[in-house]
C-alpha cells in the first residue's frame, strides 16, 4: 500500500483499527481536502460517498460502531467496486487497509471457485494466511477444512458456498468444519455473513461445523443439505450463533441442528433451524473417544428462534451415554430456551439424565410452543426425566421452569406432560395444553417432589383420566409437596378427575376453577387417594359439573382438608363415627370440617383438640384433623355435619 497518493500527497495517519470512528473521520475529512471524486461525494453509491455515508450513519447512532468494517468491505468487494480494490491508491482500498486488515480470498492461493474444481488446498491456504478471508464464490472441498485461532470468515455474497462434497463419519474429529486441535478451546474465531456452507448431497455425510471456541461468532450464514451429524457442534465460553439457518437436513435421528456441549454463557439468537434429530440442545457428548466427551454446561440460552425436527425434538436439555450406563460426572446448568416456537415429530421437549452424577438444574422454557401434528405417539409430548431406576447414581434434574408453555396438536399416548424419576422443583405457569385423544391425563406429575402448575389453561377432553395426576403408580417414588393454584382445567371426562392427588405427601388444590367435558354425568372435580397425606383442596370453583355436588370430591384419605369449595362445600351430611369410649381422643378424619351436635347420655366433659369446651352436650366444631374427646358415665349420641 503507497503511503501518498500518485501526486505525492500523504494519506492521513490513522490509529487502532479496531476503534473506527476516529478513523472514519480523518478519511472524510481527508476526502474531503482533497476533492478526490468531485461531485461524488454525495452520492452514496461512489466509494467516497459510501464513506462519508458510513461516516454519517455512525454519527447518527443509525450504524453500531463494530459494524463499520463489516460496512466499508461491503462497499470495497462489491462488483461495482472491483478496480477501486485493485487500485492501492484508491479511497476505497486506503478506508479498507486502514479501517480493517486487509482481506484475502482463496483466489489468491489458486482457487478457481466454479464449484467444481477441488479447492480445498486453497481454501485452507487462505485460512492458514492470518488475513480475514472472503469467500465470493462457490468453492468445492474433498476434505475437512481446519480452523485455528483468530479466524475471521466472510461470506460476501448470498450465493458465495462452500462445498462440502465427500463423505465422513459422525464423529467430531472427521466434521467438515473443525478443530485443528481439539486439545483445548480457539479464541476469536468470527465466521459471518449471508452465503452457505452446502452438501453436494445426503451422501456427505458428517458433522458440518465442529467448534470449540472461546468468544466464538457465528453470523448469518446457511448450512443446507447435511447428514450423518449435526449441522453445528459446539463448545466454549462466550459462543455466539446468531441469525443462522440450517435446512434439507435427512429426515432421520443423527442428523441434529444446533447442539451445544459444553462451556459457559452460550447463546443462540434469532436462528432458524430443520434438521433431522433434535433441533436446539443443550447435549454433553457421551461418546468417551469423543475430545469433547463430558463436560458441563453453564448459562446457555437459545432466543427467538424457529425450528423444524422431523423425526425428533424441539428442544433438549439431556445428559446420556449412548453406549453405557453412568459414568459421565458433567452437568447442565442455569440454561434457557427462551421465545422459541416450531415442530417435532417425537415429542416435543425433553429434559431429562440418564448417565451422570451431575444434575440438570436450572432449566427455563419462557414462551415457547410446540405443534406436534403427524407426531409419532410417544408416551408423553413433554417429558422431564431422572432415570434413577437404571442408574441408581445418577444426578439430580431439579429446578425446570415452563412458563407460558403451549403444545398444540398432541401426541403423547399417556399425558401431553410426564415428570418421572424423583425430579425436585418443577413449575408450570400459565400453561396452555391439550392431551390426544385418549391419554390418560394432560400433566402428569408422577414421581416429583416440589411441583407446581400455577395459572393457564388445561384441557382434559379427550382424555380418560382427565387434567393433573399427581402420583401415579404410587409406590417409593410418588410425589410429594403439590400445588396447583389458579389454574383453569376444562372438559373433565366422565369417571375422570380435574385433579386426582392419587399419591402424594403434601399437596395443594387451591383457587382453581374446574368444568367437565359437554354431556358428562359422573366427571368429578378432584380426587384425594388413600395413599395420600396431607392435601388440602379449598377455595375452588366446581359448580360447573352434572354430579351432584356432595360427590363431586372423591375423598379416601384420612387426613385432608377439603374446605371452602363453591358447588361442594358445604358437604352436608357424612357417615357417623362410632362414639369412642370415655376419655379416648377420636380424629375427624373425613376431610371437613363438621358440626358436631351431641345429645343424651351421661356427659361431663366435652374437649375439641385437648381444650375443654364448657359443655356436657350441644354443638361444637370439630375442624378437618382436629380431635374430639367425651368424658360420659352413660354414652351419648352424636350427629356430624361437615361444611
Amino acid at each position: 500500500m503507497a503511503s501518498t497518493t500518485t501526486d505525492g500527497v500523504p494519506y492521513p495517519e490513522l490509529g487502532d483499527p479496531f476503534r473506527p470512528q476516529a478513523d472514519l473521520q480523518a478519511l472524510a475529512d481527508w476526502l474531503q481536502e482533497q476533492g478526490i471524486t468531485p461531485g461524488g461525494l454525495a452520492n452514496p453509491d461512489t466509494p467516497a460517498g459510501a464513506l462519508l455515508g458510513t461516516k454519517a450513519d455512525l454519527e447518527d447512532g443509525k450504524l453500531p460502531e463494530e459494524q463499520v468494517p463489516d460496512r466499508l468491505t461491503e462497499t470495497a468487494l462489491s462488483a461495482s467496486n472491483a478496480a477501486a480494490v485493485d487500485d492501492d491508491t484508491s479511497p476505497v482500498s486506503v478506508a479498507l487497509a486502514k479501517t480493517t486488515p486487509r482481506m484475502t480470498t482463496p483466489e489468491a492461493f489458486g482457487a478457481v471457485g466454479d464449484g467444481t474444481t477441488d479447492d480445498t488446498d486453497a481454501v485452507q491456504a487462505a485460512w492458514d494466511s492470518g488475513a480475514p478471508v472472503a469467500l465470493t464464490r462457490t468453492y468445492r472441498c474433498t476434505e475437512s477444512l481446519l480452523v485455528d485461532d483468530g479466524l475471521d470468515l466472510w461470506w460476501a455474497n448470498p450465493t458465495a458456498t462452500l462445498l462440502k462434497d465427500f463423505a465422513a463419519g459422525s464423529g467430531s474429529t472427521e466434521a467438515f468444519i473443525r478443530n485443528r486441535d481439539f486439545a483445548s478451546a480457539m479464541t476469536g474465531v468470527r465466521m459471518h455473513g449471508l452465503g452457505r456452507v452446502q452438501g453436494a448431497s445426503l451422501s456427505a455425510t458428517g458433522k458440518v461445523f465442529c467448534l470449540y471456541a472461546d468468544d466464538l461468532v457465528l453470523e448469518g450464514f446457511t448450512v443446507d443439505t447435511w447428514a450423518g451429524g449435526q449441522a453445528f457442534l459446539l463448545a466454549g465460553d462466550r459462543v455466539s450463533a446468531r441469525h443462522l439457518w440450517a435446512l434439507n437436513s435427512a429426515a432421520t435421528t443423527g442428523c441434529g441442528g444446533i447442539r451445544f456441549v459444553g462451556g459457559d454463557d452460550f447463546k443462540a439468537l434469532g436462528c432458524h433451524i430443520e434438521s433431522g434429530d433434535d433441533v436446539f440442545q443443550f447435549v454433553p457428548v457421551g461418546l468417551s473417544t469423543d475430545p469433547l466427551y463430558d463436560m458441563t454446561i453453564r448459562r446457555g440460552s437459545y432466543e427467538q428462534c424457529t425450528g423444524v425436527s422431523s423425526a425428533a425434538r424441539l428442544a433438549a436439555a439431556v445428559i446420556l451415554d449412548p453406549s453405557d450406563i453412568g459414568g459421565m460426572t458433567c452437568s447442565i446448568i442455569d440454561s434457557s430456551f427462551r421465545n422459541i416456537k416450531g415442530r417435532a415429530a417425537n415429542r416435543g421437549l425433553v429434559v431429562e439424565n440418564d448417565d451422570s452424577t451431575g444434575d440438570i438444574d436450572g432449566i427455563q422454557f419462557d414462551s415457547v410452543s410446540v405443534d406436534l401434528t403427524g407426531a409419532t405417539a410417544a408416551a408423553q409430548d413433554i417429558l422431564v426425566k431422572r432415570d434413577n431406576a437404571t442408574y441408581a447414581s445418577v444426578g439430580a434434574v431439579k429446578n425446570v421452569d415452563f412458563k407460558r408453555t403451549r403444545v398444540t396438536n398432541p401426541a403423547g399416548t399417556t399425558a401431553t406432560v410426564s415428570v418421572v424419576g424423583s425430579c425436585s422443583d418443577i413449575t408450570f405457569e400459565k400453561p396452555d395444553m391439550r392431551a390426544a385423544t385418549g391419554a390418560t391425563s394432560v400433566i402428569d406429575l408422577a414421581s416429583v417432589t416440589t411441583a407446581r402448575v400455577l395459572g393457564g389453561r388445561v384441557d382434559a377432553t379427550g382424555t380418560t383420566g382427565g387434567g393433573v395426576t399427581v402420583g401415579t403408580g404410587g409406590g417409593a417414588n410418588a410425589a410429594a409437596d403439590v400445588t396447583v393454584d389458579g389454574t383453569r382445567i376444562v372438559g373433565v371426562p366422565d369417571g375422570g378427575y380435574g385433579v386426582n392427588l392419587n399419591a402424594v405427601a403434601g399437596a395443594s388444590v387451591v383457587r382453581t376453577v374446574m368444568s367437565e367435558v359437554s354431556g358428562a354425568t359422573t366427571a368429578k372435580a378432584a380426587r384425594i387417594g388413600s395413599s395420600s397425606t396431607k392435601s388440602a383442596v379449598v377455595g375452588n370453583d366446581f359448580t360447573a359439573f352434572t354430579t351432584a355436588s356432595t360427590g363431586r370430591v372423591n375423598n379416601l384419605s384420612t387426613d385432608a382438608v377439603i374446605r371452602g369449595n363453591l358447588g361442594h362445600n358445604p358437604r352436608g351430611a357424612v357417615t357417623t363415627p362410632t362414639m369412642p369410649a370415655t376419655g379416648v381422643a377420636y380424629t375427624n378424619t373425613s376431610g371437613y370440617d363438621c358440626t358436631v351436635t351431641v345429645t343424651g347420655g351421661t356427659v361431663t366433659v366435652i374437649r375439641v383438640g385437648g381444650t375443654i369446651t364448657n359443655l356436657t352436650s350441644g354443638t361444637v366444631r370439630v375442624p378437618a384433623g382436629q380431635t374430639i374427646m367425651l368424658t360420659y358415665s352413660a354414652a351419648p349420641t352424636w350427629v356430624w355435619i361437615a361444611d
